[in-house]
């Protein structure tokens, strides 16, 4: 991600418990005992709370107070990417079984409203 501004830098160089899982989700999770709001730096890009779809950062880049819920992990979609989500089932112990569980698609648009993806279906036959 390139940073717009030199404006959150040096507040950036002590931020040590937010990560980007892949090109499309970042992570923000609680590691204080006790925390209940978590303090998450957002660039310029849209990002997108991963549950229920509300844009984060309508303002731009910053940093935004998330209410940090102890049942889940704060998760955001970056905009203009796909991605392809699966809903656990705890019934199901193999992959085999997953195949045929709902896959959905999280569409989360940019500035220009678009958004990219790829989707792999594994059949589970392997070619030798």
């Amino acid at each position: 991600m390139d940073f717009k501004s030199d404006r959150f830098k040096e507040q950036l160089f002590d931020l040590d418990s937010q990560f980007m899982l892949g090109s499309n989700l970042m992570g923000s999770p609680v590691v204080n005992p006790g925390e209940r709001m978590k303090r998450t730096y957002f660039p310029e890009e849209r990002f997108y709370d991963l549950y229920d779809g509300t844009l984060m950062n309508p303002k731009g880049e910053g940093f935004i107070s998330v209410e940090a819920n102890l049942d889940k992990l704060l998760l955001f979609a970056r905009g203009g990417f796909i991605t392809p989500m699966q809903k656990i089932d705890k019934n199901c112990a193999s992959v085999e079984c997953m195949r045929n569980k709902p896959i959905e698609l999280l569409i989360a648009l940019d500035q220009n409203l678009r958004a990219i993806g790829r989707v792999l279906f594994d059949d589970g036959f392997c070619k030798h």
